[in-house]
């Protein structure tokens, strides 16, 4: 667009710290470009000083504008309780109680937040009845490891399901975990999106563990409800994953194998039968029980998308007029996932908030089909669907988690924009760098 530029122009943010691109405004424009000694945090203290200006409360936990005149310290030390190994930072301020920061959980949080517990928990919810809240089954047929990634984390209850009719030992791997993340970004050369980074992550901890057997199809579609709405695309990036771990780990090493296959699970019962054939085939396993296998797979996965939609409905009917809550908008591997979202449903817990998982809402039952009808991503589908559920009901707020290098989201996050028609929302873009 022709905007005009002043001659006084004044960069902040931390990518003014990048010489380069300092150098490479003052060629474009001509003209000087002056860099504060803070350019970092301006936004930062700009907030700041607004709040100074505008307070009008009596009393409350802020710690007050003269804290740079305190007496204070801050230590940090790494919690053991769980594979995360959080790093906590602990504030002392003379006089005052300690305060922890850092966790990816409740563990070290002060008194003040404790009162949030009794909200449910609905991603924890939605993770039990994904998983299922017992261990898998012993089966005669051996072990087979699902990675918790991608689809699976939402087509977890088919797969489960059809193994252990056909004969086998599911074995998951590790929920999401800074050890996980850090070995799966270890194992790649280039640069694919966060959830692709961490997916080797669950397939080397698999290995790892001694899984000879580790499952992971190329899966093309996904159906969708509506006879109107063609079914729409999985994400290039996850469908070409199983052809791409072998480039970065050496299945060799560990004596074990890739399990693969092509699903399309959007083209109709014969063509998803006939690939899970070839999976079932490759596995040595008996086609005589893949019927039932198959059936009960469908029933499972039925049955969880059916308890989705119930507790959604149970926690819409319980939400007064003047109740709001979030929802958490995204694929289910990203979004939904407690170690991909960074336990951001938890975070909105200790303030008092209810976070709903998108998938609880019928997302795919919307009146307006016209930006869905030529949406040719499955999820982009999804989250236009959910957008518009927002957009009408003045209780829900929506919080879409993203990924830095996202195609689809590149486009669908304009149509999600669109379709909100100026109701506000948070965007979160997340990758293994991103500050709890």
């Amino acid at each position: 667009e022709d905007r005009p530029i002043g001659n006084n122009i004044f960069y902040q943010g931390a990518t003014a710290a990048n010489q380069g691109i300092v150098a490479a405004f003052q060629q474009v424009t001509g003209k000087k470009i002056t860099v504060p000694p803070h350019h970092d945090v301006t936004g930062a203290i700009g907030a700041a000083l607004l709040a100074m200006r505008e307070r009008d409360w009596a009393q409350s936990r802020f710690k007050g504008f003269d804290l740079a005149d305190r007496q204070y310290s801050i230590t940090s030390f790494e919690c053991k309780g769980c594979p995360n190994n959080c790093e906590i930072r602990q504030v002392q301020i003379a006089g005052e109680k300690p305060l922890f920061y850092g966790s990816r959980c409740e563990k070290y949080e002060v008194d003040q937040t404790r009162k949030t517990v009794d909200l449910p928990d609905l991603v924890k919810e939605r993770e039990d009845w994904l998983y299922g809240s017992e261990p898998p089954p012993e089966g005669k047929r051996g072990a087979i490891g699902i990675p918790r990634t991608m689809f699976f984390q939402e087509l977890m209850p088919f797969f489960r399901t059809f193994f252990e009719e056909l004969g086998f030992t599911v074995v998951y791997s590790q929920k999401t975990n800074k050890t996980v993340i850090r070995q799966g970004l270890e194992a790649l050369a280039a640069e694919p999106c966060y959830p692709v980074k961490v997916a080797h992550g669950y397939i080397l901890d698999l290995l790892k563990a001694g899984v000879k057997r580790v499952f992971l199809p190329s899966i093309i579609n996904l159906a969708h409800p509506h006879p109107e709405v063609q079914a729409g695309v999985v994400c290039p990036m996850v469908q070409s994953l199983p052809y791409t771990v072998e480039t970065a780990i050496d299945l060799s090493q560990y004596g074990a194998e890739l399990v693969t296959g092509v699903l399309y699970f959007g083209s109709g019962e014969r063509q998803l039968r006939k690939g899970l054939r070839q999976v079932a085939r490759k596995l040595g396993a008996s086609l005589f029980k893949f019927d039932r296998a198959y059936m009960r797979a469908q029933g499972a996965q039925q049955a969880y998308y059916n308890r989705l939609k119930e507790r959604g409905k149970e926690i819409l009917a319980s939400l007064g007029p003047d109740e709001r809550l979030m929802v958490l908008i995204g694929r289910p591997y990203n979004a939904l996932d407690p170690g991909m979202n960074l336990n951001l449903h938890r975070k909105l817990r200790q303030l008092g908030m209810l976070a709903l998982p998108m998938d609880f809402l019928p997302v795919d039952t919307v009146d307006d089909l016209d930006e869905i009808k030529p949406m040719y991503w499955r999820f982009g589908q999804k989250i236009l669907g959910v957008a518009e559920l927002i957009r009408k009901d003045p209780r829900l707020y929506g919080i879409y988690i993203t990924n830095f290098g996202c195609g689809p989201d590149s486009f669908i996050q304009h149509f999600f924009k669109d379709r909100m028609r100026g109701k506000p929302y948070l965007e979160i873009e997340i990758d293994e760098h991103s500050s709890d």
